[in-house]
């Protein structure tokens, strides 16, 4: 790895992980990702991606959490789903890649008109797959409904690895299993029931030597097993939850790589930037106007700030015009590094 990519991985680290938000958790998430990773950590996500995805291969990003399910199993936020988009953009311009998107079933359209937002065209799995040999431009994606019970869940891992031999499975702000089984929210609540069940994916992509990637920013992800004993140390019910199965907010089931960051989409839009960098094509990090297109997408969708309780675009209660600003310096820190400066 170059010393200016180590540069850049350094700079976008520390962009992702400004808690802009002020939800005193990033700090305390980052330091062990980090040294396990020994690298940035969006560098090494993107690194890999790089590695191991080629011309039409398929990448699986899961995302998606049902919010206030005790309210309403239909209600969804604004993390994550845009974070997916975005990536599923990246991965699609950067490596001809084919993305299908694994989200509840109730979820799917919303996510379809996500991605529209973010400028891919939703099709049909098989269909996406043809647009990646067409001679003439389709960029295209998939949605995938993926199920919230385990053993259908498990069914439909074994499905996927055999009918489209993914080379990466991508998971952004999206709820994992704890030691007991269960999902939880950052305040410990138990939402295990609604949530599409990733972890026997995971689990299975991992068997069978696939790319897994956790992006999170809460510590009850997927992916933040790779650190569970610092989140049951040091995260607000990591240990023992305000649920009556008391086994904590912390994942068990580990990734090859995880990134952190403050606000989800934030990691997945690191990972963009590092990969528009390795592969030298700036346009595969989208940029502001895309950014504001996304999120209004999500916000039109009806996808709630699970901050804030209103559907709008914003996320983690940060208004747009911050996720904007974001992105527009991901994107001035792609393009400065790929001058020769130094």
């Amino acid at each position: 790895m170059s010393e200016r990519a180590d540069a850049l991985g350094e700079s976008v680290d520390r962009l992702i992980t400004a808690d802009l938000a002020f939800r005193g958790v990033v700090h305390l998430l980052y330091p062990p990702a980090r040294r396990r990773a020994e690298r940035p950590l969006a560098l090494a996500a993107a690194d890999l991606l790089r590695s191991r995805i080629a011309r039409r291969d398929v990448a699986v990003l899961a995302t998606g959490w049902p919010d206030r399910p005790w309210v309403s199993d239909r209600i969804f936020e604004t993390d994550g789903p845009p974070g997916a988009a975005a990536l599923a953009r990246c991965l699609n311009l950067a490596f001809g890649a084919v993305p299908v998107v694994a989200v509840e079933p109730d979820l799917v359209p919303a996510m379809e008109r996500v991605l529209r937002g973010a400028g891919l065209v939703p099709l049909p799995v098989a269909e996406a797959r043809k647009a990646a040999k067409s001679d003439h431009a389709i960029h295209a994606a998939s949605v995938l409904p993926w199920p919230s019970g385990v053993d259908e869940a498990r069914e439909r891992s074994r499905e996927v690895l055999a009918d489209l031999h993914p080379a990466a499975v991508v998971a952004i702000e999206k709820g994992s299993m704890n030691r007991l089984g269960r999902i939880h929210t950052r305040k410990g609540h138990d939402v295990t029931d609604p949530i599409a069940k990733v972890d026997p994916l995971v689990e299975a992509a991992r068997a069978n030597d696939v790319l897994t990637i956790g992006i999170g920013d809460g510590g009850n992800e997927v992916g933040m097993g790779n650190i569970r004993d610092d989140v049951r140390r040091s995260i607000p019910f990591g240990d023992a939850c305000a649920c009556p199965c008391q086994g904590g907010i912390a994942p068990e089931g580990e990734v090859d790589a995880l990134v952190v960051a403050s606000v989800s989409n934030w990691g997945a839009y690191g990972v963009e930037a590092c990969t528009a960098f390795l592969v030298d094509l700036p346009e595969a990090m989208h940029d502001a106007a895309l950014e504001r297109l996304t999120l209004e997408a999500a916000a039109d969708a009806g996808l709630m700030d699970g901050i804030t309780g209103h559907v709008e675009p914003s996320v983690d209660g940060l208004r747009e015009d911050v996720h904007v600003a974001v992105v527009s310096l991901l994107n001035a820190l792609v393009r400065s590094a790929g001058r020769n400066v130094w």
